[in-house]
């Protein structure tokens, strides 16, 4: 073969060589002393993408490190020596980072962010928002419309409040439910010369005992359509399952406008305090036909809520003579965050020890009251409502006292998550602008204020 062709197959040969040598693989040095073993790795680069050099070979792991982070090594035995074959896979991290001082004080209060679970037209955090309202009362209805529209179209479901001064058919239920309670108390009577003296000149007047039912204190769904106990009270008389009471029992008569008891009949039952505690011979103290028909309403809703829900997320009730903080949908969802597990939230109130409780966690607006009285705004989740139209349907505790006293005996309806919002952030209009139909107080001595008042921005708009 002529030198020359030799000479062209040898540089071929050899640039071939060169090539695969430089691209496919690349030698570096390992073992101890100046004796080197030969260990096949992927080729190393610099971030530039130059190859190292013969020269920087001896210093290949400290620049494999610095160029990569540290791959995984697996181990492979070839003839005496053991050769580290490094890997093309990254390793996948398998433990979690420590976690950071905030994240571990976080973990003492584990409150849920999401709170938004409905839609504006609820503030974003209420299954249903109710209304009671009379319906001889068209001024109040529209103002709760116009109160709707301002903060954005809200959703309400209004109720018919019972009335017995203008409707004759809950007039005649109102002076029968007087009669059931006066009937039942006069069953369960102490022996008129042997009762045992209460606080503060109260006494007691009947025994007290929990029906069947309300023992229970469940929150299981209430069966369909059931009735038990004082739900047959409120039946018309027209329908058979509604009780008779013996014709030897002096009824209470009401006049015919349901506006006072008739003189010539005995008077109404009174007000109870703790289980069957009275004021004696005191009228004034004494469960009038505004406060039936208040707590029919209100039971109402409750047996709807407790009936009708499509999960336990929680309804607001309002009564329709009420004003709210204008921004109260951004407060809500921020209280909400911090509200832990709870059966009725007062978002308006009266006569609260609210103020003096130590707050939750996470927000001064939040207190747990032992006291918190008032209806015009109130939320409650549908499991609280089930437990509690459980209560207000026994005998003895139905229609014994104003509907917004029930909150307040503990020692009767035990374990309720009850809690309120300091200050409130939905009031009442004072009586002088929108008349009660249940209070007499017409002075503004308790009136509650708000910090940015809703109907105060809709009569700056309408210039009144």
């Amino acid at each position: 073969m002529p030198r020359s062709t030799r000479s062209i197959i040898l540089l071929v040969v050899t640039a071939v060589v060169l090539f695969l040598f430089s691209s496919s693989a690349r030698v570096s040095f390992s073992g101890s002393g100046t004796a080197k073993e030969w260990t096949w790795t992927q080729p190393l680069q610099r971030p530039n993408d130059e190859c190292l050099t013969r020269e920087e070979w001896e210093n290949v792991e400290i620049i494999e490190k610095h160029v990569h982070p540290p791959p995984v090594p697996s181990k492979v035995v070839t003839g005496d020596h053991e050769a580290s074959i490094v890997s093309s896979q990254r390793p996948k991290p398998t433990t979690s980072p420590p976690k950071t001082f905030y994240e571990q004080l976080a973990e003492l209060y584990p409150y849920s962010t999401e709170v938004k679970r409905y839609g504006d037209d609820t503030l974003g955090v209420f299954q249903k928002i109710w209304v009671v309202s009379l319906e001889n009362r068209q001024d109040r209805k529209e103002h709760m419309k116009t109160l709707a529209h301002a903060l954005g179209n809200l959703s309400f479901t209004y109720h018919p409040a019972r009335d017995p001064f203008h409707n004759e058919l809950d007039r005649k239920v109102v002076e029968d439910t007087i009669n059931y309670v006066l009937y039942e108390r006069e069953k369960a009577a102490y022996d008129t010369r042997s009762r045992p003296n209460g606080e503060q000149g109260r006494k007691k007047a009947f025994k007290f005992e929990w029906s069947e039912d309300a023992k229970i204190g469940t929150s299981l769904p209430l069966a369909e359509s059931s009735l038990l106990d004082a739900d047959f009270w409120l039946l018309p008389s027209s329908d058979p399952r509604k009780p008779r009471l013996p014709d030897t029992f002096k009824r209470l008569q009401l006049n015919p406008t349901g506006e006072s008891v008739s003189s010539s009949s005995r008077p109404a039952p009174q007000i109870v305090y703790d289980d069957s505690e009275i004021w004696d011979s005191q009228e004034w103290n004494a469960m009038d036909p505004a406060k039936v028909g208040c707590w029919w309403s209100h039971y109402e809703i409750l047996r709807k809520i407790a009936e009708e829900s499509q999960d336990d997320g929680p309804h607001l009730i309002l009564e329709d003579d009420v004003d709210f903080e204008f921004d109260i949908q951004k407060r809500l969802l921020t209280l909400f965050e911090h509200l832990p597990g709870w059966d009725v939230l007062f978002l308006g109130h009266c006569y609260s020890d609210g103020p003096k409780q130590a707050p939750i966690p996470g927000t001064p607006h939040l207190r747990r009251p032992s006291s918190a009285m008032c209806t015009h705004a109130y939320a409650i989740t549908p499991p609280a409502a089930r437990r509690l139209v459980r209560y207000l349907r026994s005998p003895l505790f139905a229609f014994s006292r104003p509907i917004d006293h029930i909150h307040n005996i503990p020692q009767l309806i035990p374990g309720f998550g009850k809690f309120s919002v300091e200050p409130p952030i939905v009031v009442q209009l004072p009586k002088g602008e929108m008349k009660s139909d249940v209070g007499t107080t017409e002075d503004e001595t308790n009136r509650q204020w708000l910090v940015d008042s809703t109907v105060s921005r809709i009569r700056r708009v309408l210039g009144k």
